[in-house]
């Protein structure tokens, strides 16, 4: 390619029937010129292709480098929620667990509350059946003794002051009265 100098240091022979040389060298100053701002224009053109080109090849760069941290972010996606699925099944499964375990101790619970209540009922039979008898003797002394029969007596000759005397040798007597006490006891 020719320089803007070689261009200007060109000389052309002169013949008898040339060019005028004056409108020649007005031509090449003028090409010259026009040579020179192409050369300029193209230098600028050159460069600025050569920055468009580094800022493609940045933006390519950047666009792998995003294209990466996507996958990246999309397979972090996908493992977080995986793993936040298998923490709410796991969540899931435990407090089923729990449930079970505090259904059974209800269960339990209620088993005994149950058999607490049957055996207070049995208890409460007990002490009804105690105090009955104990009811009962106390009836039958007094329906064997008809205060309006027997003569008034004091108290060493009082059948019923005897008898009481003589009870503790009646051991189903004191048996109904022990059961009766306890049975008040307990309750």
């Amino acid at each position: 390619m020719l320089s803007p100098r070689e261009l200007l240091q060109t000389d052309f022979r002169v013949t008898l029937r040339g060019y005028q040389q004056s409108q020649v060298d007005a031509f090449v100053r003028k090409a010259l010129q026009a040579y020179e701002t192409l050369t300029r224009q193209n230098k600028e053109l050159t460069e600025r292709l050569a920055e468009a080109e580094a800022q493609l090849e940045a933006l390519r760069r950047e666009g792998d480098r995003s294209t990466e941290i996507l996958r990246l972010a999309q397979e972090n996606a996908v493992e977080i929620r995986e793993k936040a699925e298998k923490r709410a099944r796991e969540l899931i499964e435990e407090a089923q667990r729990e449930a079970e375990d505090i259904l059974a101790r209800a269960r339990r619970l209620e088993l005994e509350a149950l058999s607490r209540v049957e055996r207070i009922r049995e208890e409460e039979r007990a002490v009804r059946a105690a105090w009955r008898r104990l009811l009962e003797g106390a009836l039958r002394t007094l329906d064997e003794t008809d205060p309006d029969d027997e003569p008034l007596r004091t108290y060493e000759e009082n059948p019923i002051a005897a008898r009481a005397e003589a009870a503790p040798a009646d051991e189903s007597h004191d048996a109904d009265l022990d059961a009766g006490e306890a049975a008040t006891e307990q309750i």
